[in-house]
């Protein structure tokens, strides 16, 4: 027992030699431009009678697979890749709330695609390690020891491989057997819901660097020290909580019969929403290959969703619409879309729009939504985050 925890003791100490002298050698001067200031939350919200659903979660198909782009010297590496109640304004029943964090145009078609993912210097938001090497390495490999090792990390994790064909940065899991690399780079993200990265975090990464590192005899390098990442993580997270909001319009029957399922399944579809994801109507287009929410509709009223079996014979009083404004590509127009549905559902179906109190939402009180949406929007892409990005995605 004694040899052992001696051996123990030895070992821990060697970890921490080894992580000094890396911090110490490879520490990069921080980019500049990083440091956010906390501000009050935007009035942007009008609320729904239902609180909405948790942020929508991308499934399989919408996942983000972003590849980082590392720069010249690629050894820092830059990012690519849904209330508290509301009051009226004025006596016309303009609305502006304080948005509360959630937990996540006209008819044709908009020019979404031009959008995509900007090659703008994003806000670096992972915490990265690089392995340089002239050798080339088989894809399982180094996938093998990284999953070997992986369960130490609680924050998202990725590792990439500079593709030795292709010359082009690939994410290893989604790449063939046959994959062949020179370089590779393990990223942690800097902060998920559960908040920023902690020292114990870092740490725990950094085990898993050594071990890939001692596997292939490669030397590795960190994009910036410890405390500059639990500094960005902690930065991020007041980002993360001065644009995580939800833009709403709620359509409220005005007949005592309310809505019926199949009306509102008819003017879904017209507004181009289909039925998917926890059972309630999204309108998504597609971009760069990948198809990304633009905004959302739900049951006004719990448990929220629509029963698809029961189209014909379900009624309700209401739906709310709503979008995620930092995870929608050009806010903005996004939400003018939806107020264009939402009209649209009215003048189909004889509802009206309201705020959270049954207040008329009118032409101003949309208006002033739209002038925060758009002022938050580009506010983000000052901070750095460019809105629908993968970035985006990522950190909402």
């Amino acid at each position: 027992m004694e040899l052992r925890a001696a051996l123990l003791v030895v070992g821990l100490l060697l970890v921490a030699v080894v992580f000094y002298v890396s911090q110490r050698k490879y520490r990069l001067p921080r980019p500049s431009g990083l440091t956010l200031r906390r501000r009050s939350r935007g009035e942007v919200l009008s609320e729904p009678l239902l609180t909405p659903f948790a942020a929508l979660e991308s499934d399989a198909e919408n996942a983000p697979a972003a590849e980082p782009q590392f720069s010249a010297d690629a050894e820092v590496v830059v990012d690519t890749a849904e209330q508290e109640e509301a009051e009226p304004d004025d006596e016309q029943g303009e609305v502006r709330a304080e948005a509360q964090r959630p937990r996540r145009i006209p008819r044709d078609q908009p020019d979404f695609e031009s959008h995509s993912n900007r090659t703008i210097e994003e806000r670096q938001i992972d915490f990265v390690a690089r392995l340089p090497g002239q050798k080339v390495v088989r894809r399982d490999t180094a996938l093998g020891v990284y999953r070997q090792n992986e369960y130490l990390l609680d924050k998202p994790h990725r590792i990439f491989g500079l593709s030795q064909t292709s010359g082009m940065w690939r994410d290893l899991e989604r790449e063939p057997e046959s994959g062949r690399y020179t370089d590779l780079a393990l990223s942690v993200q800097l902060v998920d819901r559960e908040g920023p990265i902690s020292e114990s975090e870092l740490t725990k990464f950094s085990l898993l660097v050594l071990r890939l590192s001692e596997a292939l005899k490669r030397r590795f390098k960190f994009s910036m020290s410890f405390e500059e990442a639990q500094e960005q993580g902690k930065d991020l997270q007041e980002f993360c909580r001065d644009f995580d909001v939800i833009a709403v319009v709620n359509v409220v029957a005005q007949s005592p019969e309310g809505f019926t399922g199949k009306d509102i399944d008819e003017c879904a579809r017209e507004f181009d929403m289909q039925l998917g994801k926890m059972n309630i109507y999204h309108k998504r287009v597609r971009v760069a290959g990948k198809l990304r929410y633009v905004f959302s509709m739900a049951n006004l009223y719990k448990p929220g969703s629509f029963d698809p079996s029961r189209v014909d014979s379900f009624t309700t009083k209401g739906v709310t619409m709503f979008m995620n404004m930092p995870c929608t590509i050009k806010p903005a127009r996004a939400f003018g879309e939806m107020v264009t549905a939402a009209r649209g559902i009215c003048e189909r179906i004889n509802g009206k729009l309201v705020d959270q109190k049954q207040h008329a939402l009118t032409d101003k009180g949309i208006q002033l939504i739209l002038e925060d949406v758009d002022r938050l929007a580009r506010e983000m892409e000052a901070k750095g985050i460019v809105p629908g990005s993968d970035a985006a995605i990522r950190l909402f």
